[in-house]
């Protein structure tokens, strides 16, 4: 039977990997920097000397790159070497590809045998909950956002970690790249609409901002452009979203 170190386990999705395992019944073990109950193991990605004891006898890794670490490689190389034995489930994004600096920089490393998969989810449904950028954002009454007029197919963390437990345990490695999306595209705000049920709470205004080329990072869309960018939704009326 397969063992399962399972990285980011606190995360949104790394939490929904360990918990699905475990239902199946499938040896899992939570790396965390401070281990308190049965089940988890130090690691610590600046102590190497916490990888060998967190890789012990693991057949497979839910792998999450350092989080706030602009250049993983340094810190990710090291650790796969450790394990080369490990079937390797790399979360990575679907705007992420092999020529991606930082984070598309480990798509390479983890395609290696005994096997792999790269995730490639679209935005997280749970990215409208809980302390995200886009939560508190819309708590305030605002969500700025890079997409224009465009849709995106929001996915559930918990189908992005039902694929990561099929592409850890099934018989045969899927070696391959998954891109996940939700069942329909949907602009910004509708899902925030979808996810409160119909909620009486106003949705937010989704206020467009346009990339910087230079630094690759959205900044606020001009006085003139913007106008064309303001979109108002309400959930109480079901109205069409217009254009302010």
């Amino acid at each position: 039977m397969p063992e399962v170190l399972v990285l980011g386990s606190t995360g949104t999705t790394g939490g929904r990997v360990l918990r699905q395992l475990r239902r199946l019944g499938i040896p899992a073990r939570a790396a965390t920097r401070r281990p308190t109950r049965p089940g988890q193991v130090r690691f610590d990605w600046a102590d190497r000397a916490t990888h060998a004891e967190a890789l012990d006898r693991v057949t497979a890794v839910y792998l999450v790159a350092p989080i706030g670490v602009a250049e993983p490689r340094p810190l990710v190389e090291p650790f796969l070497t450790a394990a080369p034995a490990a079937r390797v489930v790399l979360l990575s994004s679907s705007a992420v590809d092999d020529t991606t600096p930082g984070l598309g920089e480990l798509h390479g490393l983890v395609r290696r045998p005994p096997g792999w998969a790269i995730l490639r989810p679209s935005w997280f449904m749970q990215n409208f909950t809980g302390e995200h950028v886009l939560a508190q954002q819309a708590r305030r009454g605002e969500i700025v956002t890079a997409t224009g007029e465009a849709r995106v197919g929001f996915v559930d963390a918990t189908d992005i970690a039902a694929v990561a437990v099929h592409a850890l345990t099934d018989a045969e490695p899927h070696s391959t790249e998954h891109v996940l999306t939700g069942p329909a595209a949907s602009a910004t705000p509708k899902p925030r609409r979808s996810w409160r049920n119909g909620s009486a709470i106003p949705s937010p205004t989704a206020r467009s901002a346009r990339p910087n080329s230079r630094r690759g990072t959205p900044k606020p869309a001009s006085p003139r452009s913007s106008r064309k960018c303001w979109r108002r939704w309400t959930t109480t009326s079901g109205r069409a979203p217009r254009t302010a």
